[in-house]
């Protein structure tokens, strides 16, 4: 699946989810920093990438106002990295790419030290 990193996400994200096959690009790197959140799910929707976000308030509002697409992966904090949280977010990707036709919104957060991934289906 291919990746939209918002600015609120290191830009590490990128090279590591390249290497692991996910293609993915860094937001600002295509020249949108400081773009408002309808702009970046837009750019996200019409290239059917998946955005990878540490804003808080993103997904939350997209499934609240029952949006269209993309689909959301939220970190749980910028300080998450791919050393730490790399493979919880490969997994997302990969269960987001085996249900491609659905929407998602993905919260990765920690519970008594363990990963959650809770997907609510965006329709």
């Amino acid at each position: 699946m291919n990746v939209l990193l918002d600015e609120s996400t290191p830009e590490l994200w990128a090279a590591y989810l390249t290497e692991a096959g996910h293609p993915a690009q860094h937001r600002c790197a295509r020249g949108g920093g400081g773009a408002a959140d309808p702009l970046v799910l837009a750019w996200a929707r019409e290239r059917d990438q998946v955005l990878l976000t540490c804003d808080t308030d993103v997904g939350p509002r997209r499934w609240f106002a029952r949006a269209d697409g993309p689909t959301v992966i939220q970190l749980g904090s910028p300080t998450w990295l791919p050393a730490t949280h790399g493979a919880v977010v490969v997994a997302a990707l990969a269960a987001c790419e085996s249900r491609r036709s659905q929407r998602y919104l993905i919260r990765i957060y920690a519970a008594g030290g363990h990963f959650k991934l809770t997907g609510l289906p965006l329709r």
